[in-house]
C-alpha cells in the first residue's frame, strides 16, 4: 500500500529591505519555492511580507521585488532589466502587483510588485 505524505505547511514572516537609491530601485529576496504571498505590511516601521510555505520544500528560489510611494516617479527600466534577464533564458518572469500598505499612521502610501522566480 503506498501512503502519500501530507505535507506541512506554515507561514512564515521575511522582512523586506528597502534597496538603496531612488523609488523603483530593485531589491531581491529568497523564498522557498512555491511559496504562496499572503500579505504585505508594516509592522513596528519596517514592511514585511507573509508567504505560506511547505516545510518539506528545501530549495529557495530569487525574487525581485519592487515598491513604490504614491506619486513618486520611477523608471520602468526595472520591470524591462529582469524581462531581458528572463528573455536570455527563453523564460518569461513578469512582475505582479502584490499589495499597497499604509505606513505612518495612514500618512504614506506604498505599492508593491514581486516578480516570479528569476532565472
Amino acid at each position: 500500500m503506498i501512503v502519500n505524505k501530507i505535507p506541512t505547511m506554515v507561514v512564515y514572516k521575511y522582512e523586506l529591505v528597502p534597496p538603496e537609491g531612488p523609488s523603483g530601485t530593485l531589491a531581491e529576496i529568497e523564498l522557498p519555492k512555491g511559496a504562496t504571498i499572503l500579505r504585505i505590511a508594516p509592522q513596528g516601521g519596517q514592511f514585511f511580507l507573509w508567504a505560506l510555505i511547505c516545510k518539506d520544500v528545501q530549495e529557495t528560489v530569487k525574487r525581485k521585488w519592487l515598491v513604490v510611494g504614491t506619486g513618486h516617479e520611477f523608471s520602468a527600466k526595472a520591470f524591462a532589466d529582469i524581462a531581458l534577464i528572463a528573455a536570455r533564458d527563453g523564460r518569461s518572469v513578469p512582475f505582479e502587483y502584490q499589495e499597497t500598505a499604509l505606513a505612518l499612521n495612514d500618512a504614506l502610501v506604498f505599492h508593491f510588485w514581486l516578480s516570479h522566480p528569476v532565472p
